[in-house]
């Protein structure tokens, strides 16, 4: 009875120790994951397919917009059917998804428990069992990733090595059609996780098929691993060999899926216990193995060197032991080693390995080589293995347990195939994959028609016919997408369009006879000849030849399992390792101690360590961890704490991460995102992408502003790079907040933190020679030939940042340069536009002159431009020269003149207004005249030259309350953006609208009033000749009906 009672106590401990981190689980909210949604929307998808009749849908019909999608052809689906699995037992889809997780969270600890077990002892295995359970990588994909597949991939390889063990130890087929199942398993988990964990698998069965020794220990290692290979034929044969037929180069879009962009540092790899701040909304933790995990993992390691003194028999097991520990730890050491950038070579040639994307994803297979060498380590401890057991998976689960502690993102509401295609839509995803690499080829872009998501939507049968002739008709006979049957009559021969991107597989019938389907770039929809007359027509998804065949291999390797199975019965009698047989009755009392340890922690957490500040749980990262302090408060209910900028001192063309920290004052009723700027004196961006900004893989994004709960903090980090040639000096980091829906930047209410265009300065980057001069073979611009424009300098390249422009807006250009030898004195250059009065003098890098060049240096200058207000119409021709030497570039600017008026058009109301020297509001006309709460306001402002403004003039409109609080405005240049009004000649009347949201709150009497400020410095202009309120113009008072 207790040999039998002591192992499920031990089991049965490492199952409490793993619900104290699995609490993070038992919520009815959705946690904020990057691929939660995705793996709901996955079965969502499965089980439509499967209530159609399908078993093993290939062919999503209801994803990509209601087009189709080959998902399950390439991506493991035994994650998606354990959900629909789930939500048949009556759980609605999230918490299936929460049940599903905290599952292989079990599962993964007790198999990584039973494996120890097998080769260590008991003690063995709760240690192992708790290391891995609790595992900062599992925890990274169950709370932050959601990804439920590599989850589910990581419970099998412990229980692959405890079938094969078994197998090989008991001679026993029926352990290797376990293992086989096992290992059809995981390859039907996860085809990444499959990949990278194989090579562990594999090591350890030739290891131990080898120490076993004789032919039926390599037929039954054979059996196992060959027999889940071939038992899941069905998946991977397809999957590897037609992913030519999917657009496959999504998945290594740089910099977010590629391998090399994606290596850990050394500091992340062994990233230390540190506490959760339960008040930030969107922690970062580390991907990791963990420096604990890593430290028990070497001396684990040891032990493979240290023998117990023993002759004879009885040395042949401990020395097998300390092989599997060498093994073990080897390849836990190549496992870390192959998440860090020195193993870029092994990237770089080794065969399919970047479709493993990111080189973290090798941390799955580093934590279990861990979590059994923590096994180990334990087993050498000898008497004290109880003591040892305990003191580490205490250690391993508060030292992790960090990790375990989610953000939440919403109530757990429902899925279906209509929020499904909403997400689509709203995320600009495809068939819940980031990239839409599963896309047939031929789909270049998505058909503009969504009647098909529509009606999906709405839970309708869509139309899935068309390009039907005049006078045709249909009379659908079965509407199922993956079987579709018509009765079609045309009076003229024609080619029925199939809404449904065309995949192999895909075959029609036309009155029952097989008719060739085609498909078209761009839309890639299927297409088939209908002759004119009356006739039945099916299109149909079914097999090719390649996945019959796959599936063949699958149905009989099934059947030859279950043969063996049938006909090869356990053995009688059982040989177990020394290190497996239960230590005597008195290690019931250390056992049964450990459980209770166990479920006080699990008491602990939710009424003490959860509830009050303590090194596991704080509310607040003290200030200094947070970077350089801001005191700045913004007008949409954030606040600026801290800044860092990592490194503040970097090489020319290299990159940067800015970070900022925000507290929540106020809820926020828009989403805000922020804007980063690299500026030298002059105010150029010297980053690669001004426009884009890239997170970085090591930064947890928050959710959406909307839902920053007030009272917390969030932190934005950003990613940029600063362009090849980017002279050496200090830069200016600028910031701004801005809303995602008006691009309007949050103003900046502390005055000593105002800045110019609702920005505000926050650091210095410093920027230093590079180690080499940029390569600069792919530079856009390059001239056809270098030119020399002084002795030693060359201009390598021209790169305008548009090729046509208007009167009066302001451009970038660029040029690069190459030193062929020493510049002794510093050189002046002219650039100047053909044709026009634009000219001026500059240095070819300005700020650093050109005597601090070294010969072969190469730098890039950029300079701001400024249109004249009368330039004329046409192409014009780039000049640069320097000391005589003149060049005209092959690139021209062309000049398009706006339609010019000299009379201004009626308004409502006639005004003189003057807004300092330069302009005239001559009328303006708000629409409706009758406001209501909650509409929208037009309102039409005509404006007239008294001459061309020198700077760059912005208009604002105020709707204002009694009290003075601004409840909407609307800022923006002449024209939405389109008149800037240094293009302005004197007399000339220009027509800007404004739209302006009125609250659904707003009630009562408003003043409209306007104004000009000046972009560069934010000054606003003084205004004359009517009612004027701090530098605005009155324009109107409103009445807002509720």
């Amino acid at each position: 009875m207790q040999a039998f009672f002591r192992p499920k106590l031990a089991a049965l401990t490492v199952a409490l120790f793993l619900a104290l981190p699995l609490t993070a689980l038992a919520r009815a909210e959705m946690t904020c994951s990057n691929d939660g949604v995705f793996h709901i929307h996955k079965a969502v998808a499965l089980e439509a397919a499967l209530r159609l009749g399908d078993w093993y849908p290939r062919w999503e019909p209801h994803m990509a917009h209601g087009y189709g999608y080959p998902l399950f052809n390439f991506y493991a689906p035994l994650g998606s059917y354990l959900l629909v699995a789930l939500h048949q037992l009556g759980l609605i889809y999230p918490l299936a998804l929460n049940l599903a997780l905290a599952m292989c969270v079990l599962a993964a600890g007790l198999g990584a428990f039973a494996a120890a077990r097998e080769w260590y002892g008991t003690w063995a295995g709760v240690a192992a069992g708790v290391v891995y359970g609790s595992a900062p990588y599992l925890a990274f994909n169950v709370l932050l990733r959601g990804a439920l597949a590599e989850a589910l991939a990581l419970v099998w390889p412990p229980l692959i090595m405890l079938c094969m063990e078994r197998a090989l130890r008991r001679s026993s087929r029926r352990w290797a059609v376990l293992c086989a199942l096992c290992v059809a398993a995981l390859v039907c988990s996860h085809n990444v996780t499959a990949l990278t964990a194989m090579p562990l698998v594999l090591a350890v069965t030739a290891l131990r098929a080898w120490q076993i020794g004789g032919r039926r220990a390599a037929s039954i290692a054979a059996l196992g691993i060959a027999g889940g290979l071939l038992l899941s034929a069905f998946f991977w044969i397809p999957a590897l060999l037609e992913r030519g037929s999917i657009q496959t180069d999504q998945l290594l879009v740089p910099p977010i899926f590629t391998y090399y962009t994606n290596y850990l540092t050394l500091g992340e790899l062994l990233a230390l216990p540190a506490p959760t701040y339960y008040k930030l909304v969107n922690p970062s933790p580390a991907k990791a193995v963990g420096a604990l995990a890593a430290g028990v993992a070497l001396l684990g390691s040891l032990t493979a060197l240290s023998l117990p003194a023993l002759s004879g028999e009885a040395r042949t097991q401990p020395k097998q032991l300390a092989a599997l520990t060498g093994v073990l730890a080897l390849a836990f050491a190549t496992y870390c080693i192959f998440t860090l950038d020195i193993s870029r070579a092994a990237w770089d040639r080794i065969p399919l390995l970047p479709f493993v994307q990111f080189p973290w994803r090798m941390l799955g297979a580093a934590s279990l080589c861990a979590a059994l060498l923590a096994g180990a380590l334990t087993a050498r401890t000898g008497a004290r293995a109880p003591l040892a057991a305990g003191i580490i998976a205490i250690a391993a689960l508060l030292g992790n347990l960090s990790w375990w502690y989610p953000r939440y993102c919403g109530n757990f509401t429902e899925a279906s195939v209509a929020s499904m295609l909403e997400y689509e839509y709203a995320t600009y995803t495809v068939g819940t994959s980031a990239k839409g690499e599963f896309l047939p080829a031929l789909v270049r872009e998505l058909p503009a028609d969504n009647s098909i998501a529509n009606a999906l939507m709405h839970g309708e049968e869509p139309q899935r016919l068309a390009g039907l002739p005049a006078g045709a008709t249909t009379a659908v006979q079965d509407s199922n997408p993956l079987n579709y049957q018509a009765r079609i009559n045309t009076p003229i021969a024609f080619e029925l369009i199939y809404k449904m991107f065309y995949f192999a597989g895909w075959r029609a019938e036309v009155d029952g006879q097989p008719v060739a389907l085609r498909a078209a770039a761009p839309d890639g929809l299927a297409r088939l000849a209908v002759p004119a007359g009356a006739h039945s027509v099916r299109i149909f998804f079914g097999s090719t030849p390649l996945r019959t065949a796959a599936t063949a291999i699958s149905v009989l390797s099934l059947l030859a399992l279950s043969i063996i199975w049938l006909r090869h019965a356990a053995p009688k009698v059982i040989i177990e390792s020394a290190a497996s047989i239960t230590a005597n009755a008195s290690a019931q009392r250390p056992a049964s101690a450990l459980l209770l340890v166990a479920a006080a922690l699990l008491v602990l957490k939710p009424t003490v360590i959860d509830r009050t500040d303590n090194f596991l749980h704080r509310a607040d990262p003290p200030l200094a961890r947070l970077g350089l302090p801001i005191a700045a408060e913004l007008d949409n209910g954030l606040k600026l704490l801290a800044y860092r900028l990592m490194p503040d001192r970097i090489q020319s063309g290299a990159s940067f991460d800015v970070e900022l920290t925000l507290a929540i004052t106020a809820p926020i009723r828009s989403e805000f995102r922020p804007q980063f700027t690299v500026e030298d004196a002059a105010g150029i961006n010297w980053t690669l992408n001004p426009k884009q900004t890239m997170v970085p893989r090591w930064h947890q994004e928050p959710p959406p502003t909307m839902y920053w709960p007030v009272g917390e903090t969030a932190q934005f980090v950003r990613q940029y790079m600063l362009l090849a040639g980017t002279p050496p000096g200090n830069y200016r980091v600028y910031a701004s907040i801005f809303d995602v829906s008006t691009l309007q930047p949050a103003r900046v209410l502390a005055p000593a933190m105002a800045g110019n265009k609702g920005r505000f300065e926050i650091a210095t980057l410093t920027v230093a020679r590079p180690a080499a001069p940029p390569d600069v073979t792919g530079e856009s611009g390059l001239l056809p030939s270098p030119a020399t424009l002084a002795a030693g300098l060359k201009l390598l390249a021209f790169v305008p940042d548009r090729s046509s422009a208007m009167p009066g807006e302001q451009m970038a250009v660029g040029l690069l340069w190459k030193s062929d030898q020493p510049l002794a004195a510093d050189v002046s250059i002219s650039i100047s536009l053909a044709g026009t009065e634009l000219a001026f003098t500059t240095q070819p890098t300005p700020g650093f002159p050109t005597s601090a060049w070294l010969p072969g240096d190469v730098w890039r200058g950029r300079y701001l431009v400024r249109l004249p207000a009368n330039i004329p119409a046409g192409a014009h021709a780039w000049q640069v020269s320097s000391n005589g030497a003149a060049i005209t570039l092959p690139d021209t600017l062309r000049i398009e003149l706006p339609e010019r008026r000299y009379e201004p058009i009626d308004t409502a109301n006639q005004t003189a207004l003057q807004f300092g020297t330069d302009v005239e509001l001559a009328g303006f006309t708000l629409q409706p005249a009758q406001a209501a709460a909650g509409s929208q306001l037009q309102l039409q402002l005509e404006w007239r030259a008294l001459k061309t403004p020198p700077a760059e003039l912005a208009v604002f409109v105020h709707v204002v309350a009694p009290d003075g609080t601004i409840i909407t405005q609307h800022d923006a240049v002449p024209a939405n953006w389109a008149r800037p009004t240094t293009g302005w000649l004197p007399g000339e009347y220009v027509s800007d609208t404004h739209a302006l949201q009125l609250p659904a709150s707003a009630s009562g009497s408003y003043q409209v009033l306007v104004g000009l400020v000046d972009r560069a410095t934010e000054q606003r202009l003084p205004v004359t000749g009517g009612k004027a309120d701090a530098e605005r113009a009155l324009l109107t008072t409103i009445t807002i009906q509720p």
